[in-house]
């Protein structure tokens, strides 16, 4: 009989959700288990929040309201939870009254920073579901991992890809591209637009202000953007920046800032939306390896 009640005790605990809840491994492993219920249309409550990242550092933030509350807007509370280079930030979210919780989690590590965060959709006035989605942003100074996530992304694909990584392997490597060179590639026409950047010049540990002027061309297509920008004295190429506006709206550019600044470097950056969680884990392991 006291086998049999036992027995009963475990059957009951294991259909009961949240019957014991266990601090996550890492804060990225409680990212995706926050995302995962999120994802299942399962209640993320307070009491299983405070189980699940028992022990980890917090910083509640300030509450605010974005917008007008009466058109629209809502209030927001971020609480930031921290462990050596991770962090994860759990946004309070006030829709009329009814509440949820957005997560962003990131991590740096030597090559840079990468964060990932899950949108939560809202139901539109045809009665579906818009505006949910998983992002995925790195930001490195290895142009190949940038070219090895890239390859990865479904939102890549577009057919001047392959041309912005060819503009992107010149600028890391500092080899000058001229624009006429770029144009015979693409096949398009551009426009241009010449302005000043204010910069913070390093001299002898002391900033500097000063202007450069720099020439952006820009190439369209029904998808995509390519803007290419030139500074001006000596016609040297320093960045490129691709837009795919398709389903995934993929961003990426790549920079020489060490032409700008003599305490800069090479840089480039990846922003997209990904279909599931699991190519956000899978990127992630790439981005961190």
């Amino acid at each position: 009989m006291k086998k049999l009640i036992v027995i009963m005790g475990i059957l009951v605990c294991m259909l009961m959700v949240g019957c014991y809840v266990s601090k996550a491994e890492s804060l990225e492993d409680a990212y995706f288990k926050i995302v995962e219920k999120k994802s299942n249309k399962e209640e993320v409550s307070e009491d299983y929040l405070k189980k699940l990242l028992s022990g980890y550092e917090c910083e509640k933030g300030e509450e605010s309201k974005v917008g007008d509350l009466e058109d629209g807007g809502h209030i927001q509370q971020p609480y930031t939870f921290t462990n050596d280079d991770e962090k994860l930030v759990l946004t309070y979210l006030n829709f009329d009254n009814k509440e949820t919780i957005s997560p962003l989690y990131s991590k740096k590590d030597e090559k840079g920073e990468t964060s990932i965060s899950y949108i939560e959709g809202t139901i539109g006035d045809n009665g579906e579901e818009d505006g949910k989605g998983f992002t995925f942003i790195k930001s490195s100074d290895d142009i190949k991992l940038h070219k090895e996530i890239s390859n990865k992304l479904s939102g890549s694909k577009g057919k001047w890809n392959k041309i912005y990584m060819q503009i992107a392997d010149n600028i890391a490597a500092n080899k000058n591209m001229d624009i006429k060179e770029i144009q015979s590639l693409l096949g398009e026409e551009y426009t241009v637009e010449e302005y000043e950047s204010s910069l913070q010049i390093y001299v002898d540990d002391a900033n500097k202000d000063s202007k450069i002027s720099l020439i952006k061309y820009k190439f369209e297509n029904d998808e995509e953007t390519l803007d290419i920008e030139y500074i001006k004295e000596g016609n040297k190429i320093w960045k490129v920046f691709y837009n795919n506006e398709n389903s995934s709206t993929t961003i990426m550019t790549t920079s020489n800032s060490a032409l700008l600044s003599n305490k800069e470097k090479l840089h480039t950056g990846i922003a997209t939306y990904l279909e599931s969680a699991d190519i956000q884990k899978e990127l992630l392991g790439i981005a961190t390896k």
